[in-house]
């Protein structure tokens, strides 16, 4: 497995509940592209990138010394949130890393305490929605949007 993807649709609400889940880890939240340490919120922000990176606080100097690498590179999660275009189409969000990394043309194990965080996260999350089958995990709130027909 040289990555992990988890698709979902989650509304602000849901969202609410990664950002307290998030709070009591060691992860920090930056946006695209990748400058500084922020406190984003992971609510859909028009102002905002709708796509997130979530990087460990033991990680960030490293983060930061190579953003300009690509992501296979690098211990961090993707987090792309999701977000309804302006046609009323929602636009299904993300979670996704590597697990391992490319050097000099080889695949290497990202940091076992990484991948480890990283899984920890996957975990809680798959635990906190649900889904049917292969489809996106749906948050309660935004499951209710979307079979209500309000998306």
């Amino acid at each position: 497995m040289k990555a992990r993807q988890l698709n979902f649709y989650l509304d602000n609400q849901d969202l609410e509940k990664i950002e307290k889940y998030l709070q009591k880890t060691d992860f920090q939240i930056f946006t695209f592209p990748i400058r500084q340490a922020e406190n984003v919120q992971l609510k859909a922000d028009t102002r905002l990138s709708n796509t997130r990176y979530l990087v460990r606080k033991v990680d960030t100097d490293f983060v930061l010394a190579n953003r300009k690498q690509l992501p296979i590179h690098l211990p961090l999660i993707e987090y792309t949130v999701t977000h309804c275009e302006k046609d009323g189409f929602w636009v299904k969000g993300r979670l996704f890393y590597y697990a391992y990394r490319q050097e000099n043309g080889v695949w290497i194990s990202q940091d076992a305490d990484f991948v480890r965080a990283a899984e920890r996260f996957f975990r809680w999350f798959r635990s906190h929605f649900s889904r049917q089958t292969q489809a996106p995990f749906l948050g309660t709130y935004a499951s209710s949007r979307l079979v209500g027909g309000v998306a």
